[in-house]
């Protein structure tokens, strides 16, 4: 079987199917590779895996909503407010900035079931 990092979105959806277990596999298994190879891509500007709800047990976004996106990992550029995480528009004039709000794509992704992986 292929590495679950390399699955398309299609292909994530099937995968975890009821089966929690594969969904948590599969945002671990994209962990890994993150902290593989952002070390040379510096691709994330905000990543903590502890925020993750496989990583901290937690049921939070996107594992208890049924949605088309149900627990499906996204990574939102920081050019866009995603409420409790850092939202720097990679600038350090906005360094610290902690939107208490989500903008609507993110809205609208929560709504789905997306669970926010990272910003970018």
């Amino acid at each position: 079987m292929m590495e679950p990092f390399r699955l398309t979105l299609k292909q994530v959806q099937d995968f975890g199917r009821g089966d929690s277990s594969k969904k948590a596999g599969l945002i671990q298994s994209l962990i890994k590779r993150v902290e593989a190879v952002d070390g040379r891509l510096h691709a994330y500007i905000h990543f903590d895996p502890k925020r993750l709800p496989s990583v901290n047990h937690s049921k939070k976004e996107g594992s208890e909503n049924g949605g088309v996106l149900a627990g499906i990992p996204i990574s939102i550029k920081d050019n866009i407010c995603t409420r409790g995480w850092e939202t720097t528009c990679a600038s350090k004039i906005l360094e610290g900035f902690i939107p208490p709000y989500d903008a609507t794509v993110v809205e609208k992704l929560r709504d789905a079931g997306a669970i926010i992986f990272g910003k970018c």
